[in-house]
């Protein structure tokens, strides 16, 4: 059974798609995510409004909130086709996702958790910030194992007290 707090998600591979039985167990109330994104080619990518920009190859991190439902966004998300409409959707056509946490407890955490990881990730500037005071929801690190650190430092720390199931060693 996984916490209702937090639960993870993170499997190998270049396609991410989570199994029928784990979608079933991603919460349906509102909350806030994280995204955990490889990005196997670096080179532009055109990000909607905010135009075109140069993306390392490497591991992406992304915060988000969904308050009428973690489980409808996160689908949203893994989906292939749907209209772009977020930053992040542009980004996701020539990336993959590689995992999901999710941290249902009804309250919008994703600028606190910015705050966080700003301090230990490069950050994407102005990306999925557009309707808050954050400069930025994407942050950046070369390999998948630095940006798992940064997770478990962040998240398994006292300050959030979440439990944090172990990111296991082969996820990217």
């Amino acid at each position: 059974m996984l916490n209702p707090l937090v639960a993870l998600f993170v499997v190998g591979g270049s396609n991410f798609s989570m199994k029928s039985e784990d979608k079933k167990e991603l919460p349906r109330g509102g909350g806030s995510y994280i995204l955990l994104i490889k990005l196997s080619k670096g080179g532009e990518i055109l990000i909607g409004k905010m135009g075109s920009r140069y993306f390392s190859e490497g591991s992406y991190l992304y915060l988000g909130s969904a308050m009428k439902g973690l489980k409808s966004r996160i689908d949203r998300h893994l989906r292939d086709n749907k209209r772009l409409h977020w930053h992040i959707d542009y980004l996701l056509v020539n990336a993959s996702v590689e995992g999901v946490i999710t941290i249902e407890n009804g309250n919008k955490l994703e600028c606190e958790l910015a705050r966080g990881f700003k301090k230990v990730l490069k950050e994407v500037t102005g990306f999925g910030a557009s309707d808050c005071k954050c400069t930025s929801h994407l942050y950046f690190a070369k390999k998948g194992d630095d940006l798992k650190a940064k997770i478990k430092e962040e998240l398994g720390g006292p300050k959030y007290r979440y439990l944090l199931k172990d990111i296991r060693e082969n996820s990217y």
